[in-house]
């Protein structure tokens, strides 16, 4: 960039003097917005401002979330037993409890407009530093765009305001300082001691070290080389792997937390039947950015396969293969093939006018620095919810859990005219029913399907779909009212049991009270 002429130029300028202008190409830097910056702003936008249809708030987990938060908040402690269904007795593990009392906190100075804006932050800032990252790795301007964009319509098929949301960051900075492999990978226990504490994922940081250290054994074996730096790096990662297993231990629950874990992942049950555990369906509008990602990192990596590490395709391959398996894990695919293949790329597979303008644009992208306008927005976001969505006076954010989805008006019904309980509901109403009358009502099933465990759950099918035993499960869960969609084959049963009343129905939900109660 050039700098301009001094307005009045002495004919003898010192050497030492200030050359008038200089400033102003270097204001410019932190005064005008980056690509990156504009992709915070438009995804902080589309996904924190508008209607109470919003994405983010779409799962039934968020009003159980909040209300444990509560919970651990007034009894300054993590609960061992459950607290929202009639059998507190029940063992849980509630390993997201910092989660929970973070979005607790937020949630009482700004309700729901607060989660919703937080959970649309973490969402914004993930894919604002991939892009960047993918860049500050040498990817082509224009091919880093095309990847980034991708990744983040692929991941909205599991954007939800839910602690997962901090996996993907974790994710993204923890394969970041293990690419850059220097001394930073250091920072990778500290990262567990808070990842561990907010999502189950923290195993995947486990994974990443893991494949990094198989690929090395693979490059030993099949090319090896003099012994050097390569070695160096991997005895440093297995000493940051030995620390990073010791600081996990750092939760309330201590080693059992990975048995746990252990036992609901291999529980063939619950990841049959769990949506977000099962394959991808490629009809969707999410599904098919993924595919078109997942083809466009493939055939990038197979044309430039001497480029790639065997530790990079076989993390590459790892969590392609995780994400066909399981919805839940495409965002994790789409961050790392992104950052992990786009820099294999470069300009002269494009034609001039667009290689020039990617390098001029990657140029300017480099030189912005001032994050200025991304911190405005966060701001504004910030004011808003602080002043009940609203700025300037208009109605900005109005966040609310989606009438199409949950039972408003059943709930509304409910708050008028209280019942005893317990509940019985689906898996998909009972978080919102804790949030809205938790702890005056108690539910008999939710979506906690770890503390539940297979048996309870295949129980609670047979219920809801009004198979061969329907009326005995139902009785064993000690439910004393039914609140199921109106239309469901259970709401069918009841209406002809002289042993249940109808109470309230609506387009939406049936609402049923045992008359032996």
């Amino acid at each position: 960039m050039g700098v301009l002429a001094p307005l009045n130029p002495s004919p003898k300028a010192s050497s030492n003097s200030p050359v008038p202008g200089a400033a102003a190409p270097r204001l410019l830097c932190y005064l005008l917005p980056s690509v990156a910056d504009m992709l915070f702003i438009a995804l902080l936008i589309s996904l924190a401002y508008g209607t109470p249809r919003l994405l983010l708030l779409n799962d039934p987990g968020i009003g159980w979330h909040i209300r444990t938060g509560e919970w651990i908040l007034q009894h300054h402690a993590v609960p061992h037993t459950d607290l929202f269904s009639n059998v507190a007795s029940r063992s849980w593990f509630a390993w997201e409890w910092l989660f929970e009392a973070v979005l607790a906190k937020i949630h009482a100075w700004s309700g729901l407009n607060g989660v919703l804006a937080s959970g649309s932050f973490l969402f914004a800032l993930t894919f604002a530093l991939l892009f960047r990252w993918t860049l500050r790795r040498g990817a082509p301007f224009l091919l880093a765009l095309v990847f980034v964009v991708l990744a983040v319509f692929a991941s909205t098929i599991h954007a939800l305001a839910r602690p997962h949301l901090l996996t993907w960051l974790f994710t993204l900075l923890c394969w970041y300082l293990l690419e850059k492999n220097t001394r930073r990978v250091g920072l990778i226990p500290l990262l567990m001691l808070i990842w561990v504490n907010v999502h189950g994922g923290f195993l995947v940081a486990f994974v990443l070290m893991g494949l990094i250290l198989a690929g090395d054994v693979w490059q030993i074996l099949v090319a090896p080389t003099s012994p050097g730096s390569s070695d160096r790096n991997s005895l440093r990662l297995c000493g940051v792997l030995a620390v990073s297993f010791l600081a996990s231990l750092c939760n309330p629950y201590g080693i059992r937390l990975y048995s746990h874990i252990y036992q609901y992942l291999g529980d063939s049950f619950l990841m049959h039947h769990i949506l977000e555990m099962q394959s991808p369906n490629f009809h969707s509008f999410a599904a098919k950015a993924f595919a078109a990602l997942l083809l466009l990192a493939v055939s990038v990596a197979v044309a430039n396969r001497d480029k790639l590490r065997p530790s990079q395709v076989f993390v590459l391959t790892f969590f392609s293969a995780a994400a066909l398996v399981a919805v839940r894990n495409i965002p994790l695919a789409v961050i790392l093939l992104t950052l992990t293949v786009a820099p294999l790329l470069n300009n002269a597979q494009m034609g001039n006018r667009l290689r020039n303008f990617s390098d001029r644009m990657g140029a300017m992208e480099s030189n912005a620095r001032g994050h200025l306008w991304a911190i405005v927005f966060t701001l504004a976001t910030i004011a808003a919810c602080a002043n009940g969505g609203s700025l300037f006076g208009h109605r900005m954010i109005h966040a609310g859990f989606n009438p199409e989805r949950f039972p408003l008006r059943a709930v509304d019904f409910l708050a008028q005219h209280p019942i005893d309980g317990p509940l019985f509901t689906t898996d998909a109403w009972s978080g919102y029913i804790i949030y809205r009358r938790w702890p005056g009502l108690a539910v008999v099933v939710d979506d906690r399907h770890d503390m539940y465990g297979s048996e309870y759950m295949r129980n609670y099918l047979e219920i809801v779909n009004g198979e061969k035993d329907w009326q005995e499960h139902l009785t064993g869960t000690g439910a004393q009212d039914v609140l199921v969609s109106e239309n469901s084959a259970l709401a069918s049963l009841l209406r002809l049991s002289p042993g249940w009343e109808l109470l309230y129905e609506d387009d939406q939900a049936a609402l049923f009270a045992n008359r032996k109660k």
